[in-house]
């Protein structure tokens, strides 16, 4: 189920049930309005006060909600779908905006499609990718393609950043200086890119990471 209360609200917001129904009791206030501007009785003034509330209220509204508007009906529906097939846990946000070892908690995840998150660690893989949506899973077992370092990039609401290229490039000393545990040979330094996809170069060769936009950038055993 999705962590989000305000998903299962939207969902009910957007059916075209409530917005039928809505939609019939806006088109009654409006001709109640209008008879009573037109009619001219006392409440005129009011009644006319009340008409340009009622017709301008798709400006205001989205105003309030800082330009972000109605949930996408589509959007909820193919979430509410994925959640139905797969016992996953869903990430609205970022992914990088959680713990790495609270992402890895979950075998399968539910996340929004590039650019509006980071790509999973490098255990997960796409089992569907959808409009909106992409469900991706981990193995239980590793395949000896351990995660040695996960550095999460992006912040203030983005979901990628350009690194400190002396991280980087601090990264690859250290696999190259055997501290990870691993042969230098057999360990990758990966980039996710922010559609992403990935780049994995050796040790030796990390400062090829600097320079551009990664969503993360990890130091992989090799199996």
């Amino acid at each position: 189920m999705s962590p989000l209360a305000a998903v299962d609200l939207g969902t009910a917001w957007a059916s075209p049930l409530f917005l039928a129904i809505l939609a019939a009791v806006l088109v009654l206030c409006l001709w109640q309005l209008v008879a009573a501007a037109l009619a001219g009785r006392p409440g005129r003034a009011a009644a006319l006060v009340a008409l340009i509330v009622l017709l301008s209220a798709p400006v205001w509204v989205n105003a309030l909600v800082r330009g972000e508007g109605i949930p996408d009906y589509d959007r909820l529906s193919e979430l509410g779908d994925l959640e139905d097939e797969f016992d996953a846990y869903v990430i609205e946000g970022d992914v990088d905006s959680l713990e790495y070892e609270a992402v890895l908690e979950h075998p399968t995840l539910i996340v929004r499609t590039p650019p509006d998150s980071s790509r999973p660690p490098s255990p997960y893989r796409v089992v569907e990718a959808g409009e909106h949506y992409d469900v991706w899973q981990r193995p239980a077992d590793p395949e000896g393609k351990p995660v040695l370092h996960h550095m999460a990039l992006g912040e203030d609401g983005e979901v990628s950043a350009a690194p400190d290229c002396s991280e980087v490039v601090g990264l690859g000393l250290l696999a190259l200086s055997n501290q990870l545990g691993l042969p230098p040979q057999s360990i990758a330094i990966v980039g996710a890119a922010p559609d992403g996809s990935t780049v994995a170069v050796p040790p030796g060769e990390a400062r090829n990471l600097c320079g551009r936009e990664w969503d993360w950038i990890e130091a992989v055993g090799r199996g």
